[in-house]
């Protein structure tokens, strides 16, 4: 079964600093991320060219209960692709997952 693509684009937000778990609780809102599963669908986070930050809590709020119902790294990362995300972030958002999952849990 092929995957549906689903684009998660922060320029559709306000702002160029994303930060704060209950922003990113209330993106998960906005883009209304409880309907999407990692068994139909790829979302692809995008990230604007002129952000200025995003924090680990940010990210955490927008996807941590997909984070803990897959429970694994690479998973969760097959299931959000960060590839198209400045390499500015990508690391701070991988050490973000890294962490809510605990030191045993990173499928690496």
């Amino acid at each position: 079964m092929t995957k549906k693509v689903v684009n998660i684009d922060l320029k559709k937000l306000t702002g160029r600093v994303f930060v704060g778990r209950s922003n990113g609780q209330a993106a998960r809102k906005h883009f209304k991320l409880d309907q999407y599963s990692p068994k139909e669908n790829i979302l692809v986070f995008l990230v604007p060219n002129d952000t200025i930050s995003i924090n680990s809590s940010f990210f955490l709020g927008l996807f941590g209960r997909d984070v803990q119902n897959i429970g694994d790294f690479k998973k969760f990362f097959n299931y959000v692709d960060i590839s198209k995300v400045d390499e500015r972030f990508k690391e701070q958002l991988q050490v973000a997952v890294k962490r809510s999952l605990g030191s045993s849990n990173y499928g690496l």
